[in-house]
This record gives structure tokens, sequence and C-alpha cells, in this order.
């Protein structure tokens, strides 16, 4: 999994931009980018979501929760919606969600739970920080089992 800073959908100005679409005199719809009156509200729910990151990140760290509950949490999810998303029982699910539990899942499972949350199977192995300036490009393979990185430079470096 990639931490690290995200923009959050800002302009190069640091405002936030709303999309709409209007007719112009042919009847045909045109695309109009404008600021938008909530750029507080957004920003605000931008650092709320930062900062529920950083505390499950720190709980996964600190070993208090598995990455499957790292993800579960992240996501919003019960522990019965993530049962029936990925055909897993309930009473798994749950034993998933400590370090001890997560060690005995079978890369199966691994694969359903990667499948719901939609990322790959490496993302529950790995933190991956990225310095300034640099980007990561992730290509998942084979059903989400393999998972090719490759870092470069982002944009303006």
């Amino acid at each position: 999994m990639i931490v690290g800073k995200q923009s959050g959908g800002r302009a190069p100005s640091g405002e936030h931009r709303l999309t709409v679409f209007e007719p112009d005199g042919s009847g045909r719809l045109q695309a109009c980018v404008q600021p938008t009156e909530y750029g507080d509200l957004i920003e605000q729910s931008y650092a709320q979501q930062r900062e529920a990151t950083a505390r499950l990140l720190g709980r996964l760290r600190a070993g208090e929760l598995s990455p499957i509950g790292y993800f579960l949490e992240l996501q919003r999810l019960t522990v019965g919606e993530l049962a029936t998303r990925a055909r897993v029982s309930s009473w798994k699910v749950r034993s998933h969600l400590s370090p001890a539990g997560f060690l005995r899942a079978r890369v199966e499972t691994l694969r359903r739970y990667a499948v719901v949350f939609d990322v790959d199977v490496a993302d529950f192995f790995q933190l991956l920080e990225l310095a300034e300036g640099l980007e990561a490009r992730l290509e998942p393979h084979g059903e989400r089992l393999l998972q090719r990185l490759r870092i470069q430079p982002g944009p303006g470096a």
C-alpha cells in the first residue's frame, strides 16, 4: 500500500474546482470548470480522512490490527459486509483482523479480500512511502496476486 501526500482534487492554484456541464448555443453540452463555494468543507473532509488514515497506520504499525483490519476500517465496512463480499465466514474475518489471525489466512482468502478492497495481495505485506517528487505506478497482474511497481519522478520533478 502506498502511503503519502495526496492532493485531493485541487487546481494548481490551490482551490477546489467543480466541473459543470452547460448547453452552448447549439444545444451541445460544454464543460465549464469553476471554483466551488464548498472549498473549506472539502478541505476539512480531506484533513479528517488524512488524520483517520494516520491513526489507522499507527495502529497497524503498533501491531494492534492486521492489514485486513486496516482496510476494513479505512473503507468503513463491517465484518458482515466484508464476509458477504469476500465469501468468507464472519468468524474467519474476525480472526483475520488480528495480526496473529492474519498470519493464518490462506492466499485464496487474501485474494478475495484484495478484490473487495480493490488492492493487490502485495498491499497486505508492504508499506511504501514515497519521497517528495516521486510517484508510483502499480500494475496488478494475475488476479491481484502479482504486482508490478514502478517508481519514477513525479510531474514537475
